[in-house]
């Protein structure tokens, strides 16, 4: 568990940060100005957690070996932690009792891990807010790990076990493969069931294989997406303009834009035809 914690004071000398409501009444918090996980009794740290100033106070179970960390430097430690649910943030109210911390509390958080001193540091200097650290890469074949045949080529089984029954092929030094499924321990042998990219599939003992990547970093469990570049379409605009000029072209052409105007040709020839009969019949 971590936390940012800034308290003014501690009613009744206890400052709860996270309090378990379970009957054992088991705690973390500060008293005496000091980190504290209570237990049956007071276990302490080393140094005093000041007050009206923030700080960053972490304790991590790992084994049963309880460690306190104060602003990313480890405080001491003790052996034992009872279990609980831990439900009851800067108060222990579930206890029934009237115990609170004065002051502000950020950034609680509690893993199903233990985390390492380094992680830790981290998440102290990084501030509140920061993305949790990742759990480390494992270094050990787990399922979903890509592994690859070494040292000698190895027989595959339908089973995790010796015998002949059992036999499905054989598999040469350097075939990749994934992890589905194991350990089995049997016959004195670790057994790990792998999906090999070609040839036979199944059981093979663990000792022939060597770790390439694990299931938390391995590119097969990366998809990938092809995506399509689509052609762009022409602008509106354009299609806009085409079809105005379209229209003007078609009816510079239209015909009845020659009819009006042969229309036009008549009439001015009556006119002139008329004139010269006037100028006749004057003369």
């Amino acid at each position: 568990m971590s936390a940012w914690v800034n308290y003014r004071t501690c009613p009744n000398s206890w400052c709860p940060i996270v309090q378990s409501n379970s009957t054992a009444a088991a705690g973390w918090l500060i008293r005496n100005g000091k980190q504290t996980f209570y237990a049956g009794g007071d276990h302490y740290s080393n140094t005093t957690v000041s007050a009206n100033t923030w700080h960053h106070v972490a304790i991590v179970n790992n084994a049963g070996t309880l460690t306190f960390y104060l602003d990313g430097v480890s405080d001491g430690s003790l052996t034992g932690m009872p279990g609980g649910s831990w439900v009851s943030f800067g108060s222990d109210a579930l206890q029934n009792d009237n115990d609170y911390l004065d002051g502000m509390l950020d950034d609680v958080r509690i893993y199903n891990r233990a985390l390492s001193s380094t992680e830790i540091q981290t998440l102290y200097t990084t501030g509140i807010g920061a993305t949790p650290p990742p759990p480390p890469t494992p270094t050990t074949i787990q399922i979903g790990s890509r592994v690859t045949v070494s040292g000698s080529s190895i027989r595959v089984r339908s089973t995790p076990a010796t015998g002949y029954s059992n036999r499905l092929g054989r598999q040469s030094i350097g075939a990749q493969g994934t992890v589905v499924d194991g350990p089995v321990t049997a016959n004195g042998y670790t057994w790990w069931n792998v999906d090999f990219d070609s040839g036979v599939d199944g059981w093979v003992v663990g000792q022939y294989l060597t770790l390439l990547s694990s299931a938390l970093n391995s590119s097969q469990d990366t998809p990938t997406v092809a995506l399509d570049t689509p052609t762009p379409e022409p602008k509106r605009e354009n299609n806009l303009q085409n079809a105005n000029l379209a229209a003007v072209s078609t009816a510079v052409i239209s015909p009845k834009l020659y009819l009006f105007v042969a229309l036009l040709f008549v009439l001015f020839l009556f006119f002139l035809v008329l004139r010269m009969v006037k100028e006749r019949s004057k003369g």
